[in-house]
């Protein structure tokens, strides 16, 4: 699903590219959303995961004026979407892309636009080359691999130059190559100003790419930190012994919570390096490495719980 643009009125630079206040969506007794809200400004990044049936392409349609959502407001620089201004500047692919298959890259990316490939030419030219799909410009879509859908939907959403990308899974059905690719061009449009917000399974692409990640789940929304904090039950602190003096440096730590192993390591939670630093000097310890671990995204979001059941309005 693609939204399209027509002529792009340049709105004031100040003004912030996206505000969302309380929305909610009910699909009859389900509720969805339940007061979903968030500011996105220029230059930034913003991640939005959570698991399936949890909301986030329903979300992702609300903010493009795709759905109406039961209450709230949707806000793009400075103007209620769905604003025809506002919507000249914002680039967007939402759940799987769709093409016309019996057509040529280049004639699909002009039907996005809105316009001939005549007119919109150089445009074109700029988004094939930039996402690698240059050399397979006349080749008919329905004879693309996934990859390359997936790349052409990029595409389609960074024509026009838009000052707000919104995009679903950008790097869905990806190789290894690309997903690092996709990474460099969101990365470059953020260095340019613009405003990206994404939904993404990988945590681990999430955590490199995106300034703040947002958690939607049982329909609302919540900010993680990015980087865990170096103190704090978060955090956990590897200690390394000489195996002699393991027994030592465990009772030495009685009364934190820590796990020892055969081979001199020992990790403690929820404890400063100044903390145990400080318990095994007291007790005479020798060690000899010690080292601050912060725990993955991934590890942080989703502690060990069973699997929310989903909404049948939306998979992802």
């Amino acid at each position: 699903m693609f939204v399209g643009r027509g002529v792009v009125e340049h709105l004031p630079p100040t003004v912030s590219a996206l505000q969302v206040r309380g929305i909610t969506k009910q699909y009859g007794s389900k509720a969805v959303l339940g007061g979903v809200g968030f500011d996105l400004a220029a230059g930034e990044v913003l991640g939005v995961v959570g698991p399936n049936g949890a909301g986030k392409t329903t979300l992702l349609r609300i903010l493009l004026g795709l759905v109406r959502p039961s209450s709230g407001t949707v806000t793009a620089f400075g103007r209620p979407m769905p604003d025809r201004g506002a919507l000249a500047q914002v680039g967007a692919s939402v759940e799987r892309p769709a093409f016309f298959g019996w057509l040529d890259a280049q004639h699909n990316l002009a039907a996005m636009a809105m316009g001939s490939v005549g007119r919109i030419s150089e445009d074109i030219d700029r988004v094939l080359d930039e996402v690698g799909l240059s050399s397979h410009r006349n080749a008919r879509v329905g004879s693309y691999s996934e990859g390359m859908r997936q790349r052409l939907a990029l595409a389609g959403a960074l024509l026009g130059r838009p000052r707000l990308l919104v995009v679903d899974e950008p790097t869905n059905g990806l190789d290894p190559l690309w997903i690092r690719n996709v990474r460099e061009i969101v990365r470059r449009r953020r260095d340019e100003g613009v405003a990206v917000l994404l939904t993404s399974h990988l945590l681990s692409e999430v955590e490199q790419l995106c300034d703040r990640v947002a958690l939607l789940d049982m329909g609302t929304i919540t900010e993680i930190p990015l980087q865990a904090t170096s103190e704090g039950p978060e955090a956990s602190v590897r200690a390394r012994v000489a195996t002699r003096d393991l027994e030592a440096a465990i009772a030495a730590l009685a009364g934190f919570d820590r796990t020892g192993r055969a081979d001199g390591v020992i990790v403690v939670r929820g404890r400063s390096v100044r903390d145990v630093s400080r318990a095994f000097r007291e007790a005479g310890v020798d060690v000899e490495e010690l080292t601050t671990v912060r725990p993955s995204l991934e590890e942080r979001l989703y502690p060990t719980r069973p699997a929310a059941e989903g909404n049948p309005h939306d998979d992802r």
